[in-house]
């Protein structure tokens, strides 16, 4: 499996389908931060989010659901914001958005 790439952000973005792989952090950052999963993406897409900055990093499905502990409603962003927190997600054949593996405390959005 070759190297991921890793982008940090400092403001809002919009990941794409052919960015699957890589890993995706908020360094650098002075505010939320919300990284929007690519709509409709291929059974087995995936990505990583950590927190390098103790602010919100956002993972928004659009009209999916992110499938975990703290919740799988359709349309509703997980965030953290403790530095090391991280979350991996893969694309289900249902459109939606598993949770591959977590550290750290993530929630739904209210």
């Amino acid at each position: 499996a070759g190297i991921a790439s890793i982008e940090a952000h400092a403001s809002d973005d919009t990941l794409t389908e052919a960015e699957s792989g890589s890993v995706h952090t908020n360094a650098g950052a002075t505010g939320a931060v919300t990284l929007t999963l690519p709509a409709g993406a291929t059974a087995g897409t995936q990505f990583t989010f950590c927190v390098q900055a103790s602010q919100q990093l956002r993972v928004d499905p659009g009209a999916a659901a992110i499938r975990d502990n703290s919740g799988e409603t359709a349309g509703k962003y997980k965030w953290a914001d403790a530095v090391g927190e991280c979350i991996t997600l893969a694309a289900d054949s249902n459109g939606d958005w598993v949770t591959a593996g977590k550290y750290g405390v993530w929630t739904e959005e209210v």
